[in-house]
């Protein structure tokens, strides 16, 4: 591969020899395929947010996936609100990644568990635009 090029944890596979599919569509693809295979990858921008023992996420997450929360839903109010007014090209919107949450990362379930504890959390958050 080239220099620059290399896959890193959190890409996005979106298209297997110039197609686009389901994710289980493209790692049938990926399975199926021979020789040199062209990968079309979505680099995600990580968005760091301290969120206040005091203060809402204002978002709606869901478990099930490989590596963190989906974010599935985005309030109008609360931090994830209040950072996208102000950081209009690195808003979090529906389809972004929780990855981290107080230095825990990854398991859906450890993250869910630490996201819905009280007090206040630093997170990590994959946004792909």
């Amino acid at each position: 591969c080239c220099s620059g090029q290399d896959v890193r944890k959190y890409d996005r596979i979106l298209q297997i020899n110039n197609e686009s599919d389901t994710p289980e569509g493209l790692k049938s693809k990926l399975e199926a395929a021979e020789g040199v295979v062209e990968i079309l990858l979505q680099r995600p921008v990580e968005v760091n947010l301290q969120c206040e023992a005091n203060e809402q996420l204002g978002a709606t997450v869901s478990k099930g996936f490989l590596l963190g929360l989906e974010v599935t839903r985005v309030k109008e109010e609360g931090k994830v609100s209040s950072w996208n007014k102000e950081n209009p090209t690195k808003a979090v919107e529906v389809g972004a990644r929780l990855v981290a949450v107080n230095g825990v990362a990854d398991a859906d379930e450890a993250l869910f568990s630490e996201v819905t504890k009280s007090g206040s959390k630093d997170l990590k958050i994959c946004v792909y635009k």
